[in-house]
C-alpha cells in the first residue's frame, strides 16, 4: 500500500495488536506532510489522529478495502466492525472541515509551518495564472470548504475571478499534474449533495465547486465561457433569477426573439447544477447552451442600442455615448455589465469578424485584378 492510495474520504481496515477484529476507518485529513499520520473517523462517531506507520506497535495490520468496500481476500474470515451508513455529501464535507482544523493544530504543535500544511492554489489556467500557482487569498474571495473562488484585480484595476483549491504541500506536485491523468468522466461530475434526504444543492455554493479542466480535443472554437457564465449567474442568485431580471429590464415579452429559448437554457443550467450536480464547465453541451444564451442577450443589447441611437434626435450617437461614458466615469457596470456576455467571447467574435472582413477584402481585390487583366 503506497501513500498515494490514501486520500481524504477513503477507507482503511485496521487490525490492532492481539485482536482478530478488523476496524473500519474513514480517512479525513493528512497531518502535515506525513504519509502515515491521518485524522480518522470511526463507526462510533469518534474523530482522532492515528499513525499507520510500521513503527506503531498498537497496529498489527492495515488493509485497503476490496472493490465494493468489503474486506480484502486475505482478511476474510475474521470479523469486521464497520460503518452502518458511511458518511456522504454534506455530512462528509463537514467531517473533512473539522478534521482539517485538527490536522493543522497537530502540525503546529510539532513546529510545522502552516503555509507548508495547506495553501490556496489556482485550480485553472486563466488571467496569467497556471494551475498550481500559489494564491494570496483576498477578503473578497469566496470559500466553501477546500474549494473557492479567488477574487483579484488586474494591473488596470479590473476585477477578475479564478477557481482555487486548498492543497497540502505534499500533494502539490501531483495536483499540478492532475489534468494530465484525470479521467474525463471524473471531470464531468460532482459529488452528490443532499438536502432533507433529497438530491439538492444551492446554486451559489455549487458554483464554488466547479473546476475547469483542460482538454486537448475541446471541440468548441474560441474561449471557454461556461466558467465565466457560472460565476456570473452565481452572483445573480441563479439562472432563473437572472432570466426574470433580464426580461423585465429589457422589456421583453415571452413571444420576443429568443426569450422562451433563453428561459429553457437557464432552467437547464440550474437543474444541471442543483439536481444533476454536473461539473458544467467541463461539458461541451453546456458551452453550446451558454453561447446561445449569450447570443440572445447580445442581440437584444444591440437592438436596444440601436433604438437609443435612433431616438436621440439630431445626433445618432449622442445618447449612446452619454450613457456609456457616464458608466465609465462613475465606475458602474451599467446595463452592459449586467448582461451575461463574456468579454473574452466578444473579443473573439470581433477578431473573427476582422479576419473574415480581411479575407473578403482580399478576395474582392483578387476578383477585380482578374477582371482588369481580362480587359
Amino acid at each position: 500500500m503506497s501513500a498515494s492510495q490514501l486520500k481524504p474520504g477513503g477507507y482503511l481496515y485496521i487490525q490492532y495488536a492481539e485482536e482478530d477484529l478488523w476496524h473500519d476507518r474513514l480517512l479525513l485529513a493528512r497531518v502535515g506532510t506525513s504519509t502515515t499520520k491521518w485524522v480518522i473517523a470511526t463507526p462510533d462517531d469518534d474523530m482522532y489522529i492515528e499513525d499507520f506507520s510500521a513503527s506503531c506497535e498498537d497496529i498489527s495490520a492495515v488493509r485497503l478495502p476490496a472493490p465494493g468496500g468489503g474486506l480484502p481476500r486475505d482478511a476474510q474470515g475474521a470479523g469486521a466492525y464497520r460503518f452502518r451508513d458511511r458518511p456522504t455529501g454534506r455530512d462528509l464535507e463537514t467531517l473533512k472541515r473539522e478534521a482539517e482544523v485538527l490536522a493543522q493544530s497537530e502540525s503546529l504543535r510539532y513546529g510545522a509551518d502552516a503555509s507548508d500544511v495547506d495553501g490556496w492554489y489556482a485550480a485553472e489556467e486563466a488571467h496569467g495564472f497556471k494551475k498550481g500557482d500559489k494564491l494570496h487569498v483576498t477578503d473578497e474571495s469566496v470559500i466553501a470548504g477546500r474549494k473557492g473562488v479567488y477574487v483579484g484585480r488586474t494591473a488596470m484595476d479590473e476585477e477578475f475571478t479564478l477557481f482555487m483549491e486548498q492543497v497540502s504541500a505534499i500533494d502539490l506536485p501531483t495536483y499540478r499534474k492532475k489534468d494530465q491523468s484525470m479521467e474525463e468522466s471524473d471531470a464531468r461530475t460532482l459529488a452528490v449533495l443532499r438536502k432533507d434526504g433529497k438530491r439538492q444543492c444551492d446554486f451559489r455554493e455549487a458554483v464554488t465547486l466547479l473546476a475547469q479542466v483542460s482538454f486537448e480535443d475541446w471541440r468548441v472554437p474560441g474561449p471557454r465561457t461556461t466558467s465565466w457564465c457560472m460565476q456570473f449567474l452565481g452572483k445573480k442568485n441563479g439562472p432563473m433569477s437572472h432570466h426574470e431580471w433580464w426580461r423585465t429590464v429589457a422589456k421583453l415579452a415571452p413571444s420576443d426573439y429568443g426569450v422562451a429559448e433563453h428561459e429553457m437554457i437557464m432552467r437547464a443550467l440550474q437543474d444541471g447544477l442543483e439536481y444533476d450536480q454536473l461539473d458544467l464547465v467541463n461539458l461541451v453541451l453546456c458551452e453550446h447552451l451558454v453561447r446561445r444564451a449569450q447570443l440572445i442577450e447580445y442581440y437584444h443589447r444591440e437592438r436596444t442600442r440601436q433604438e437609443m441611437s435612433l431616438g436621440s434626435g439630431g445626433s445618432a450617437s449622442k445618447g449612446l455615448i452619454e450613457h456609456e461614458e457616464q458608466d465609465a466615469f462613475m465606475g458602474t457596470a451599467g446595463l452592459t455589465g449586467s448582461l451575461m456576455i463574456c468579454p473574452a467571447l466578444v473579443e473573439h467574435v470581433s477578431r473573427e469578424m476582422e479576419r473574415q472582413s480581411s479575407i473578403d477584402k482580399q478576395a474582392r481585390k483578387a476578383r477585380e485584378e482578374r477582371a482588369l487583366r481580362r480587359k
